[in-house]
């Protein structure tokens, strides 16, 4: 397989200093109108992120426990919160990092605003072993998702091109539309993308699942390639396998079409090109016809 199969370094404590700010803050007219993306570096926090009439961030508890750094740079809000210290564990070259010794019992979530209908240039969020769940449809040009051994949640993603990387957590997006570009990389973690219930539209994908799993549920557009190491890949794609031009290859893993249901779907439209790699794991792909 080759590169990294296993390392760990714990990195030194971060400084506390920068973490001034705690319980309710809204910001003016005057900086909202220079944000042209936003940047959310979370740790071990549990963290919702709601719409509104303004950009904000709450914290029920004005405590030492729930501190964080807001800031803007370059049109981008930052917001970060602290972490005592954290390892940074590689598996098969996925970094992991994970936080020690911040959660106290007392802290409470953070709540972060966003206005409504505003499509970002750049949107990222870094979660590191916390809980990031997103109650809002977010739009942006560029988003970048990286989940540690955190757990994030979406309800409705937008964007022009999408990078999602994945040590040993889990990402969940229910409504995924991706205009140009999306990108997953899963080290040992969870990946689900999309819902039966609703159609999901992923144009040029490029995925890769090394020990985990990744479930992609919807209709593939575009050059669509799919790699599969040690992990499960399980595809439902929208339409019938008449509409996807399919190749396969694999070594010792295994790929797994599922039969058409019979349907009244008779199109022959070509949605997309699917390259699907299998080393030693296993690949199901069914259809929502």
């Amino acid at each position: 397989m080759g590169g990294t199969l296993f390392s760990f370094h714990l990195t030194p404590k971060t400084s506390s200093k920068a973490y001034t700010e705690s319980g309710f803050m809204t910001l003016s007219d005057k900086e909202s109108s220079q944000i042209t993306g936003f940047d959310f570096d979370i740790q071990a926090q549990e963290v919702v992120i709601q719409s509104g009439d303004s950009y904000g961030i709450e914290t029920e508890n004005d405590n030492e426990n729930n501190r964080y750094h807001s800031y803007i740079k370059d049109g981008i809000w930052h917001v970060e919160t602290p972490d005592n210290a954290r390892a940074n564990v590689t598996i098969l070259d996925h970094t992991v990092y994970i936080p020690f010794g911040h959660r106290k019992a007392n802290a409470s979530p953070y709540t972060i605003t966003l206005p409504s209908d505003v499509t970002f240039d750049k949107a990222k969020i870094s979660l590191a072993a916390g809980e990031c769940r997103i109650k809002t449809p977010l739009t942006a040009g560029q988003t970048t998702i990286k989940i540690g051994a955190g757990a994030l949640s979406a309800t409705q993603l937008q964007s022009e091109r999408l990078n999602i990387k994945i040590g040993a957590g889990e990402g969940i997006i229910d409504n995924l539309q991706v205009t140009e570009k999306c990108t997953t990389k899963v080290g040992v973690g969870n990946l689900e993308l999309g819902k039966t219930n609703i159609v999901s539209n992923i144009h040029n994908l490029n995925s890769e699942t090394a020990m985990g799993n990744t479930e992609i549920t919807g209709k593939l557009t575009g050059n669509n390639t799919l790699k599969c190491s040690t992990g499960n890949l399980d595809l439902t794609l929208a339409g019938r396998k008449s509409n996807y031009s399919f190749s396969t290859n694999t070594t010792m893993g295994d790929i797994t079409f599922e039969k058409d249901s019979q349907s009244e779907n008779t199109s022959t439209e070509n949605y997309g090109d699917v390259t699907l790699k299998c080393s030693m794991g296993a690949i199901t792909v069914d259809f929502m016809n």
